[in-house]
């Protein structure tokens, strides 16, 4: 389910033997894993357990899960990156049959099919959330703070920080302290204070050289610059994007398995196939060979890191 479905699940009173928050956002796992202990847990320091799944001592997951709770309804183990064979994920299933008071959480950035077949499992999907939902959530939060914005400045906040819960509330708390005078926080607000991704900007540079507005790519470019970045950097950053591009472009397999061969969530994919869209297989593949050939040029000394970078950029955008 949906971690809004799964928080409204929790208020409601509904409780299972097995919660497995799974997907990249680390906020939504870890806010999960508050609302269940909030909720079901007295005295945490002896009721609550937690254990590093990469590196754990079996008999004390099991011996945590069959023992009973002190002065409170349930007693919660919580497991993170935990990805067991199957003979311990039966060894689990046996321990919370004969505990009733016990409750497992696993916290798990990566997929894990075994464990979503384990009885009674709530699967919670804590990955990122798409861009219109994180916007209402940003929209609503400045309003409890009493601070107006509109939609498509939530929209800008959320792409900048590439849907990131982690980023997005802590940028929205940096634009509340600014805007508290004044009351509103508006697009210049998000442009002068919001630490774009670097993703996001070869994203957006890369758009820009899909519609030769060179102006804007090198705005772009100067601005990563202006962060530390080096011109090598940013080269290596748009060859590693191109070539996604061009996998994109040319695959012949379903947006599905492409997107999973390309370790891409679904919302990112589909941005990034409308911009690969924009080129032709071609002349993908005649940038990325230009930009590896200018990657070798520079480390071998045979070209300036500042000139070849932007000559090949230039280049690139002036030949699609």
């Amino acid at each position: 389910m949906k971690f809004t479905f799964f928080k409204s699940s929790i208020e409601e009173g509904n409780c299972s033997s097995v919660y497995l928050l799974e997907g990249e956002d680390a906020f939504f796992r870890e806010k999960a894993l508050k609302i269940l202990a909030n909720k079901f847990v007295s005295s945490p320091s002896l009721n609550l357990s937690e254990f590093n799944g990469e590196n754990f001592d079996e008999g004390e997951i099991l011996s945590s899960l069959c023992s009973f709770p002190f002065m409170s309804d349930k007693r919660v183990t919580v497991i993170k990156e935990f990805y067991p064979k199957a003979s311990l994920i039966k060894k689990i299933e046996e321990c919370l049959n004969d505990n009733s008071t016990t409750i497992l959480v696993i916290s798990n950035s990566k997929q894990s099919e075994g464990l979503k077949k384990i009885k009674d499992c709530v699967f919670v999907d804590c990955n990122k959330g798409e861009t219109n939902e994180l916007a209402r959530w940003i929209k609503a939060y400045f309003n409890q703070n009493k601070i107006e914005t509109d939609l498509q400045t939530s929209i800008q906040i959320a792409e900048f920080c590439l849907r990131d819960m982690s980023r997005i509330e802590l940028e929205c708390e940096k634009l509340i302290a600014y805007a508290n005078d004044k009351g509103y926080v508006d697009s210049s607000d998000v442009e002068l204070l919001v630490n774009r991704d670097n993703e996001y900007k070869i994203y957006n540079m890369t758009d820009c050289i899909a519609k030769k507005q060179f102006d804007k790519a090198m705005s772009i470019v100067n601005e990563m610059l202006s962060k530390g970045e080096s011109y090598q950097m940013i080269i290596v950053a748009v060859y590693n994007y191109f070539r996604k591009l061009l996998h994109i472009r040319i695959s012949n397999k379903s947006d599905e398995e492409t997107a999973k061969l390309l370790g891409m969530q679904e919302f990112a994919y589909k941005k990034t196939k409308a911009q690969a869209l924009k080129f032709g297989a071609k002349s993908l593949k005649k940038a990325i060979d230009q930009l590896c050939d200018t990657d070798y040029k520079i480390k071998s000394g045979m070209l300036d890191a500042e000139n070849g970078s932007l000559n090949t950029i230039f280049s690139i955008m002036i030949s699609k």
